[in-house]
Parts: structure tokens; sequence; C-alpha cells
């Protein structure tokens, strides 16, 4: 199930995502043309060319497979809570312990 709804009022700030954090992002289609501002899951830090890997909560959701990887002028903001409605899903998965 995602962790966000259509219709969830989120809190988001400004700064550097890192993986496994929730963002607001503008992907861009295939052609270039922007997509609607959605809600993202970073996956992994950038790389080489500093562009940022992210997946989709949703099982039918645009991913980076679909858009690929996004610039850092593409990520809006960091989401930091959920404010209506209050569920008690959780904002960013848990830290796995360092093996």
């Amino acid at each position: 199930q995602p962790t966000f709804d259509e219709g969830d009022v989120l809190l988001v700030v400004g700064g550097l995502p890192r993986p496994g954090v929730a963002i607001v992002a503008l992907p861009r289609d295939h052609h270039g043309q922007p997509r609607p501002p959605a809600v993202k899951r970073i996956t992994s830090a950038p790389g080489e060319p500093g562009r940022w890997w992210v997946d989709s909560d949703n099982p039918s959701g645009v991913t980076s497979f679909d858009v690929g990887t996004l610039p850092d002028e593409a990520v809006l903001a960091r989401v930091v809570a959920r404010v209506w409605p209050v569920r008690r899903t959780p904002i960013d998965p848990p830290a796995r312990p360092a093996r």
C-alpha cells in the first residue's frame, strides 16, 4: 500500500534529500515535457552526474525506470510529515542496523 494517498496534506521543507526519504519532485516524461509534481522516494544517492534515482511507493507509480534519474533542480522539497489525515504509516522507513 502506498505511504501517501491522493489528497493527503504533507509538510515539506527544502534541503538536500538522502536515500530513503520521500520528496516532492517535478519529473519530466521521455519527451522532456514536465509532469505534475509528485511524491517519490529517493532510493540512491546521486552518482557522478549528480542525479537522483527515485521509486514510487505506489505499485503503479512512475519511477526512474519511466522518467530517468532526476537532477537536483527537479527535487523541490523533502516530505517530513503527513498533516492530514493522521495515520500511523511511517514517513521514512526505519533505519537498518549496520552489519
